[in-house]
């Protein structure tokens, strides 16, 4: 018998995750069931016209939540709002915590993902800030001044580096002072902070860049070695788990079971 009382519990929660999770703003990261381009999707396997079918129906059904709700149109939130209500119905049925905690796993999904992206972005910065010192470390030996240097060094180097610095010089050429535009690259976070600080300094005061330059240049060096050194820390851990799951069962099977094989053999005759 359907226990109506707990349908509702269930709901109630279900309701409480979807806003949360449609109330998020965008990010241009996949969704759960994935978000390519129409045209890459082979229509003409029924599989993949089936699961286009159903993601078109959960994005129905969360745009619609959403439109009750009064949040502003979104097709990616509509889409995770649709997963949610998909998941904790479903999941309602057996049990209204069951419910909410299967709705949650669009938003936990979210989280894990964009967590991952900002690791990898920040992996990616601190590897190639050391080449962006030694940019301008080249720049500042050639005698440029630190405007000269950026506009150099802007046209070699690729993003994010290149969007940043090209915005600097966009905020520059309005009549900002380039001490100040220069937090443009300050805000891609800590492994930038040593370069804006000595180019800052040089602007300001007028001081040499080359010293301030060695400075960052090892202070961004001696942080991508300790980035080096803890994913190398990290590899026994990740080897574990085929560790566990592939050597070991394959070890057991053809040495441990043959000499188990035998020893109950022998012991039978």
């Amino acid at each position: 018998m359907i226990d109506y009382l707990a349908l509702a519990a269930g709901a109630a929660a279900l309701m409480a995750v979807v806003l949360l999770v449609g109330r998020r703003p965008p990010v241009p990261l996949r969704s759960l069931l994935g978000d390519r381009p129409a045209a890459s999707r082979p229509s003409s396997r029924p599989v993949s016209t089936a699961i286009g079918a159903v993601g078109d129906l959960m994005a129905a059904a969360g745009k619609l939540i959403r439109r009750l709700a009064r949040l502003a149109p979104d097709p990616a939130a509509d889409r995770r709002v649709g997963v949610a209500v998909l998941l904790g119905v479903s999941g309602s049925f057996i049990h209204p915590l069951v419910g909410a905690g299967l709705a949650g796993i669009p938003a936990v999904a979210r989280f894990v993902r964009e967590n991952r992206e900002r690791q990898r972005a920040r992996a990616a910065l601190v590897e190639d800030v050391p080449d962006l010192v030694d940019l301008f470390r080249v720049a500042a030996g050639g005698g440029f001044t630190v405007h000269q240097a950026v506009d150099a060094v802007a046209s070699v180097v690729a993003d994010p580096f290149s969007t940043a610095l090209r915005d600097l010089q966009r905020r520059v050429s309005v009549g900002e002072r380039l001490s100040d535009a220069l937090a443009v690259l300050g805000a891609m976070g800590d492994p930038v902070r040593p370069l804006v600080s000595a180019l800052v300094s040089a602007e300001r005061d007028g001081a040499s860049l080359t010293v301030p330059l060695q400075r960052a240049s090892d202070q961004a060096r001696e942080l991508r070695r300790r980035q080096a050194e803890e994913a190398a820390r990290r590899v026994p851990v990740k080897l574990l788990f085929p560790l566990v799951l592939c050597v070991l069962p394959a070890f057991a099977l053809l040495a441990v079971v043959p000499l188990l094989a035998g020893t109950l053999r022998s012991f039978a005759l």
